[in-house]
């Protein structure tokens, strides 16, 4: 028989504090618009944020008031450009449409912002939690690099960026619980 020490026990091994690191590796992009871009990607940076400070004067000295306005960094991308150039085609492109939206009938602004997803994996590979980012524009598409003086022939590597309007945290789970696991009662 189980006794509520016991019960007890149980209860709090189950319950443990995670204490693994988060792994620079674990991490999936989701953009609809540009599949090619999700299957080459290298690299994502999450963007800063940042709120300014207001300065006010307070007794003879300044200080500083949070503003009410979160700023947030460039969603940062690095993806392996195909050997067809698809993926940096398409996104060429995007810019080109971004250049084109206010022109015509009506606004088309909506047409072109994006809303982008990155999956935090846990080290087991489960998914714990996502960035969403939405109504996302592009700021920059990289540079490409061409040389005929290296020893071995590299794979081409671009960056594109993009401006974050909003960016949220969806949990779905604790990294540490189990699934399947059920809590000990008496």
């Amino acid at each position: 028989m189980i006794d509520n020490t016991e019960i007890e026990i149980f209860n709090r091994a189950q319950n443990l504090k995670n204490y693994n690191e988060a792994l620079t590796t674990s991490w999936e992009l989701v953009f609809n618009k540009f599949p090619d871009l999700i299957y080459f990607a290298q690299s994502v940076t999450i963007p800063s944020v940042t709120v300014d400070g207001i300065k006010t004067s307070f007794q003879n000295q300044r200080m500083y008031l949070p503003d009410n306005q979160i700023d947030y960094g460039q969603l940062n991308i690095s993806f392996i450009v195909d050997e067809d150039f698809e993926n940096y085609d398409a996104i060429l492109e995007e810019f080109k449409r971004q250049e084109t939206a206010g022109k015509g009938n009506g606004n088309k602004i909506r047409e072109i912002l994006h809303d982008l997803t990155v999956i935090r994996y846990s080290s087991n590979k489960v998914p714990i939690a996502v960035f969403k980012f939405t109504d996302a524009s592009l700021t920059n598409l990289g540079s490409i690099n061409y040389t005929s003086t290296g020893a071995e022939a590299e794979i081409i590597i671009c960056d594109v960026s993009f401006n974050v309007t909003q960016m949220y945290i969806q949990r779905f789970r604790k990294s540490n619980i189990l699934d399947g696991n059920i809590e000990c009662k008496v």
